[in-house]
């Protein structure tokens, strides 16, 4: 199955997730999560987007105040989402290490939920659109 990412509703982070089946009427898609760790469900088609593409991480540091995403989670049970956040500033780099940490801000949640994460937990903000119907059909195969 091709990977995507799906939008919670909830907390608008982004989970790695995997198209089942289209809704040709209701123009929604059945997704399906690693792990089984939420069960199958019906979205709205703008709720689910491509991959992110990690070429875009090679070579990249958050500048202050740049737009980004952060991999969190909500709950202990639940895989880690990436979340849309706002690179405050490094904090520390050792020399000779590739772990850099940063100061983020969750946006939308308040200053109560500020972070300091390495770069290993943020990337650039996804470029991927959303999925449209403009060119989603359903193909039904006799087996």
């Amino acid at each position: 199955m091709t990977e995507y990412e799906v939008k919670c509703p909830q907390t608008w982070a982004w989970y790695t997730g995997y198209v089942e089946d289209y809704h040709i009427e209701n123009k929604k898609l059945l997704v399906s999560y690693d792990n089984d760790w939420k069960e199958k469900e019906w979205v709205d088609i703008e709720s689910v987007r491509d991959k992110f593409d990690l070429s875009l991480r090679e070579n990249w540091r958050p500048s202050e105040n740049e737009e980004v995403e952060c991999k969190a989670r909500a709950e202990e049970g639940e895989p880690y989402g990436w979340w849309a956040c706002t690179s405050k500033k490094m904090i520390s780099s050792n020399k000779g290490s590739d772990e850099a940490w940063f100061s983020v801000s969750f946006d939308g949640w308040g200053d109560a939920h500020n972070e300091t994460l390495s770069l290993s937990f943020i990337r650039p903000k996804s470029l991927s659109k959303t999925l449209s119907n403009k060119n989603m059909y359903r193909e039904e195969y006799d087996v």
